[in-house]
């Protein structure tokens, strides 16, 4: 917004290149946002990474009257929302029922997405998502469709291989690129600042190589269908918080004060920090009317705990206890991505479907996708169908056995293999590449005190997270540090300074 003038696109970048806020003296990074980011590995809507630059939320219309007045245009704005995703009250038909239900709204969702006038690439990682994908898109016999798998492990692409076999769909497997520049160029491509979508770059480069411009993914299922280990996770909190609250409140109590110390020093794995940060997050926090569920999933969901973020933002007092950024479930958050009233298993559903899906997955899979003129389409996050999953009672999409037990049992004819396959996600080896080719590049960005002044980050504290990363070369730490890489990389594009 300027005086008398506002101005809109759908990425934050195409506002800087167009000179939109040249008149506010520059590229101003968000404090807040910098610590949302810290803390989830994106920038929580309706922040941006730039100050005086907002998102708008989903299912939300914005009207702007323009009034021209003796003193020059003058701007009004309303807002209101024309769409809300999750119903006023839920259902409870049987198991079997809902399963048929979901099924059918699989069969709509994927025959819509299979419309187009250009080949089509089926996005296979040997899991269970994209295979209900390949399953139903077998059935429709969509004319140039073809099966994809982007080879990561030798298991998911024997699985990915077989079914396109069992499908007869043809079927093209890509290595994976072991160029690390790759991954320098994903950071570039980046809208904001995000942990995540270097993987969604490399696949949609090698299918854009093979010619193909649009693609069908199976992102949002795990969401939806709550197939991460993290949801049982939050379930069990949430039942131990039940039923032995003094106990809880006692630990979390103490693990306060240890997960500040832990935040403190390189010594101690990231698993530790975390456990005691989520321990601390168990504390009923007074004015808490989720009582405490929304900051134990921001704890379970944390990138940095929020000891560390304090440390970062050379605020360790305000952060460490909770409050002073914008997360998903964090105190201050913002309104739409709070837990509301229901079902446990409704409440980590919506949390991660308003939260992490809409923050980090979508925005990055949108960018980093389009960087090669790609069209990635999600059919498991079509409308009908997650309003069909959403209005189930939470008890019914999170059951005792296999993850995803509902959407297994929606398509029962998905191989065995595939159904027994242990979870894995494409996961880059960022923690080889930090230790062999990229360390003289990342090193010398995190190791660079002016880089981090520049986003108003200590530079004793990046330090920190680095050298913890060199003592413990694992994949928590490497991503950690892959953060601040991206953010700090952000920042020198685009001339982008702390207030």
């Amino acid at each position: 917004r300027g005086p008398g003038r506002i101005a809109f696109v759908s990425e934050v970048r195409a506002l800087l290149h167009a000179g939109a806020l040249a008149a506010g003296g520059g590229v101003t990074v968000d404090r807040r946002a910098v610590a949302s980011f810290l803390a989830s590995g994106s920038v929580a809507e309706p922040r941006s990474i730039v100050r005086g630059v907002e998102a708008v939320a989903p299912g939300t219309l914005l009207a702007i009257d323009l009034a021209l007045t003796a003193d020059g245009p003058r701007l009004r704005e309303e807002r209101r929302r024309y769409f809300a995703l999750y119903p006023r009250a839920t259902r409870r038909p049987s198991p079997t029922e809902a399963a048929v239900e979901v099924r059918a709204r699989l069969e709509e969702a994927v025959a819509s997405h299979l419309v187009a006038d250009v080949p089509l690439a089926l996005l296979l990682s040997g899991g269970v998502d994209s295979a209900v994908l390949a399953v139903l898109a077998a059935r429709h016999r969509a004319t140039g469709l073809r099966a994809f798998h982007v080879r990561v492990s030798d298991d998911g692409a024997a699985r990915s291989r077989d079914l396109a076999a069992a499908l007869r769909l043809p079927y093209d497997e890509v290595p994976l690129d072991p160029a690390p520049a790759a991954a320098i160029a994903a950071v570039a491509a980046q809208d904001q600042p995000s942990v995540d979508g270097a993987n969604t770059f490399l696949i949609a480069r090698a299918i854009r190589a093979a010619g193909v411009k649009v693609a069908l993914s199976g992102l949002g299922a795990d969401e939806l269908f709550l197939g991460y280990p993290l949801h049982r996770s939050y379930l069990s909190l949430r039942q131990a918080r039940r039923l032995v609250p003094r106990l809880l409140a006692t630990a979390g109590a103490l693990a306060g004060p240890v997960a500040r110390l832990l935040a403190r020093t390189p010594y101690v794995p990231w698993r530790a920090e975390k456990l005691a940060a989520i321990m601390a997050a168990s504390v009923p926090a007074v004015g808490d009317d989720t009582d405490g569920s929304a900051r134990t999933y921001a704890a379970l969901r944390a990138l940095f705990p929020a000891a560390a973020v304090g440390l970062l933002l050379g605020e360790p007092a305000a952060v460490a206890e909770g409050g002073g950024y914008d997360q998903p479930g964090a105190p201050d958050g913002p309104a739409l991505i709070r837990a509301r009233p229901g079902s446990p298993a409704a409440e980590v559903s919506r949390l991660d479907l308003d939260g992490y899906l809409v923050n980090t997955l979508l925005r990055d899979a949108d960018a980093m996708s389009m960087a090669h003129g790609v069209e990635l389409r999600v059919p498991l996050l079509d409308r009908r169908l997650v309003e069909c999953v959403t209005s189930l009672d939470g008890a019914l999409r999170l059951r005792p056995g296999r993850a995803k037990r509902l959407l297994l049992e929606a398509v029962p004819e998905l191989p065995a293999a595939v159904r027994g396959a242990r979870k894995e996600g494409f996961v880059l080896p960022l923690h080889r590449w930090l230790m062999g080719p990229l360390r003289a590049e990342v090193e010398g960005t995190l190791r660079d005190p002016p880089a981090a002044l520049r986003v108003g980050l200590s530079p004793p504290a990046v330090e920190r997270v680095w050298r913890r990363f060199l003592r413990q070369p694992d994949e928590g730490a490497a991503h950690r540090a892959w953060a601040l890489f991206a953010l700090l990389r952000w920042a020198s594009a685009h001339a982008a300074t702390a207030a």
